[in-house]
């Protein structure tokens, strides 16, 4: 047998293990967070806090919208960069590091390259008709317009935005980091077993972090503790790091939640200490978001944040307890969503396999599709909550459709989700 052969044979081995060794559940539980970020941005519309940042505002608004948006935003892309780090272990394990990284590469970086440029021209395309073709009203819609009537000049840009690609962005930097990371800790290893001290060391670091109290005092505290730091001087609600200029504080952020779930994935076991209490997290996490919500800030004002953007904060102690409050909501939702997601979603068929094929796509292009629905629906007086459906729904159908008659099938489909 020819060494061309081996490795084909033992690439089969791999491919037929890596697909036995499914977790139903993480599939789905990213899934629905990609589905809640259509769900998020649909909603934006029709909140109070943000609407003067955002261009396609509804006439019919409510703190009611913002009250759910704000909870959900506070964990669902830590929830996200959990099951990224988990799905990173596995294909290390499964096929090493350099396989690794050329996956990562090509389900990450290419379709950040393919598809930002696209998806970001036809938003352009899509908010300029908006504000040329209707009569409807925002802030930052009414520059556009006036811009495009050029009675105003276009404001200057602060940097080149990822908009909603930024998680890949930052995906293909921790795929990197975790590449590094390997080779390093092989290193160690290696190193580590040639000497006793250094051996004993790490035996004994690991059976001290084996101990189950320990390993809840430092994901129910420590953790979320170190997770405030990193955010303390940031704007709240969180701007997610737009730019391609990298954000330390994103880094360490949602690093650590790729980091967890990296862990998650060698001790599976500590999913199991959150098992009986997952309700108890709930509710702790809901009682947080009181003090977090009363506390925001006022809804932003569009030409303060032109001037100013969403550099830094001064630190307060208001600061500290929103920053505080929103970490340990991420930690506690995500641990909650993770254990129920494996207790009723741990389970493969053809519609729930296909939903989670289609929602890397339905992300991807969901931005230029919602502004033209919820321009289209702000002109019905209808009550909000109805308008809001409506909206998801037309998303959904619009993207799904294409999925399904031009993408699922076709090279763009093998991109995102592999061949078939």
């Amino acid at each position: 047998m020819t060494q061309n052969q081996i490795e084909g044979q033992d690439e089969v081995q791999g491919s037929l293990a890596f697909q036995s060794e499914r977790y139903h559940y993480m599939d789905n539980i990213r899934a629905l967070a990609m589905l809640g970020g259509v769900l998020f941005h649909c909603a934006l519309s029709y909140g109070v806090l943000v609407q003067e940042l955002w261009p396609v505002v509804d006439p019919k608004r409510s703190w009611w919208v913002d009250a759910f948006l704000w909870f959900s935003h506070c964990f669902r892309m830590p929830l996200f960069f959990i099951v990224a780090g988990f799905f990173a272990h596995l294909l290390m394990q499964r096929y090493g590091p350099k396989r690794f990284l050329s996956n990562r590469l090509k389900r990450l970086a290419l379709p950040f390259i393919v598809f930002w440029p696209l998806v970001a021209f036809m938003t352009i395309v899509a908010i300029g008709c908006i504000a040329y073709f209707t009569s409807l009203s925002s802030p930052l819609l009414d520059m556009i317009r006036l811009s495009i009537q050029g009675k105003e000049a276009a404001p200057a840009q602060q940097g080149i935005s990822t908009m909603h690609f930024w998680f890949l962005y930052y995906l293909v930097i921790f795929s990197v980091l975790a590449f590094l990371f390997h080779l390093a800790l092989l290193k160690l290893q290696a190193l580590t077993a040639r000497s006793t001290l250094a051996s004993a060391f790490v035996a004994g670091s690991k059976k001290a972090l084996a101990n189950d109290r320990v390993q809840l005092l430092i994901l129910l505290i420590v953790f979320p503790l170190l997770l405030a730091l990193f955010r303390i001087k940031q704007v709240v609600p969180f701007q997610p790091p737009y730019g391609l200029t990298i954000e330390l504080w994103a880094i360490g952020y949602f690093g650590a939640f790729y980091a967890l779930g990296w862990v998650l994935y060698a001790q599976k076991t500590l999913l199991y200490l959150f098992e009986r209490p997952a309700c108890l997290l709930v509710v702790a996490a809901l009682i947080l978001y009181f003090p977090f919500f009363s506390l925001l800030p006022e809804p932003y004002l569009f030409e303060t944040s032109l001037k100013s953007g969403f550099s830094t904060v001064t630190i307060t102690w208001q600061q500290f307890i929103l920053v505080l409050c929103s970490a340990l909501i991420a930690c506690y939702m995500s641990y909650a969503c993770l254990v129920l997601a494996k207790r009723f979603l741990d389970t493969s068929n053809s519609l729930m396999r296909y939903w989670s094929d289609a929602s890397y796509w339905i992300y991807l292009v969901h931005i230029p599709l919602l502004y033209p629905i919820n321009a289209y629906l702000a002109g019905f007086d209808i009550p909000l909550i109805l308008k809001l459906v409506v909206s998801v729904t037309m998303v959904m159908v619009f993207s799904l459709g294409f999925y399904a008659l031009m993408v699922r099938r076709s090279f763009i489909g093998a991109l995102l989700n592999g061949k078939r």
